[in-house]
């Protein structure tokens, strides 16, 4: 287990490492984030593997949070969330037969 970074000690996160765990501090998965940024999971999954090194992160959460603790990325408010509880598609209201 690595020891997270100090603040005084704020790693160099590269561009791209950078643009990856802002995406995911928005919400996106991996895969998501790999659509977005026109590239494959695996190039994903290594940025992220590379950032949680630097910041001395457990895991991807972990990565976030100090990303955004030490300023590297900007804390992002969640966008809207769909309700899982509620029906995807709205059923047709039944037709009354008499």
């Amino acid at each position: 287990m690595t020891s997270p970074v100090s603040e005084n000690a704020r790693p160099r996160l590269s561009p791209m490492q950078r643009r990856v765990i802002s995406l995911m501090a928005q919400g996106y998965t991996m895969r998501q984030t790999a659509e977005r940024l026109r590239t494959t999971s695996d190039s994903v999954k290594g940025h992220v593997f590379r950032s949680r090194a630097l910041l001395g992160a457990e895991n991807s959460a972990h990565a976030v949070a100090i990303a955004v603790s030490l300023g590297i990325v900007d804390k992002v408010p969640p966008g809207p969330k769909r309700n899982y509880l509620e029906p995807r598609f709205k059923p047709e209201e039944d037709q009354e037969t008499n």
